[in-house]
């Protein structure tokens, strides 16, 4: 597989196809704003929570993987804007939500990365 840069691409169902400039440019605008979204389903879920709160902290981690796992089929179509976008949409949402950040996450954003630094 190789990246493309073709603006006729399928995002996750096939209704969802690009076949002009703009639809493929409202995709990279969803795609840059569902990265945000991500990242701000990541602070919240890794910052204070009230007492009893189990079960909603278990709604914001599977809002968070529902994204996570789009995001990442969104990259799996190997379409090179698709691609950008989410990075720079998960860079932007960093960028916004870093002040809201627990000091202990600011250096990493997900679950993967803290069990393998708590781990060493």
């Amino acid at each position: 597989m190789a990246f493309t840069s073709s603006i006729h691409t399928t995002l996750w169902l096939s209704p969802w196809t690009t076949t002009n400039v703009y639809s493929y440019g409202a995709s990279l605008l969803a795609l840059v704003a569902l990265a945000v979204l991500h990242e701000c389903l990541a602070v919240h879920r890794h910052g204070p929570s009230p007492a009893g709160a189990k079960l909603w902290l278990s709604g914001l981690y599977c809002a968070s993987m529902t994204t996570s796992y789009l995001l990442m089929l969104a990259v799996m179509t190997f379409n090179v804007g698709f691609f950008l976008a989410v990075v720079l949409g998960l860079g932007l949402g960093y960028y916004l939500l870093f002040e809201r950040m627990d000091p202990e996450h600011q250096s990493r954003s997900d679950g993967c990365h803290a069990r393998l630094l708590a781990a060493t």
